[in-house]
């Protein structure tokens, strides 16, 4: 369409863009409308468009709605907080904390297993013995998980 090509030169965009425009509501140029007039005029149109876009205030229904989810969460903080205080809740990150140190602290255990055994499974009298000496040993690294009330964590 020449008309849609020299409006898109007047206006200083690409022919699909007038095309867009149209649909979304652009008067098209009048019979006899100078070209210079008529993008002034979509111009107008442009900005009166962006002017209405955005954001609409919240009013009645919607308000009344947003109100009472705030409400709601902050009654459900409060409840929280309450459990909180009352000990019905643990702190997440003294959770984490607690179970990085419990972890380190049986990494380390099991670390020094190769040293401990070493010396005392080196003239062991038979298998049976390092056998023992082997479970003792890792009876003795799991006793890390069971102290300081490990088994209720």
């Amino acid at each position: 369409m020449a008309v849609a090509d020299d409006m898109a030169k007047a206006m200083g965009v690409h022919v699909q863009s007038i095309y867009r425009w149209l649909r979304a509501g652009l008067p098209p140029a009048a019979a006899g409308q100078a070209l210079e007039d008529w993008a002034k005029g979509a111009r107008e149109w442009q900005i009166a468009r962006r002017r209405r876009t955005g954001p609409t205030p919240l009013g009645g229904t919607a308000k009344a709605s947003a109100d009472v989810d705030l409400t709601r969460l902050r009654a459900e903080k409060l409840r929280h907080e309450l459990r909180v205080q009352r000990g019905l809740v643990h702190d997440r990150r003294a959770c984490d904390r607690d179970f990085t140190r419990r972890c380190g602290e049986l990494r380390a255990a099991f670390a020094s297993l190769p040293d401990v055994l070493a010396r005392r499974l080196y003239q062991a009298p038979s298998p049976d013995e390092i056998k023992l000496q082997v479970e003792e040993e890792l009876r003795r690294c799991f006793e890390v998980l069971a102290r300081d009330g490990g088994a209720d964590q």
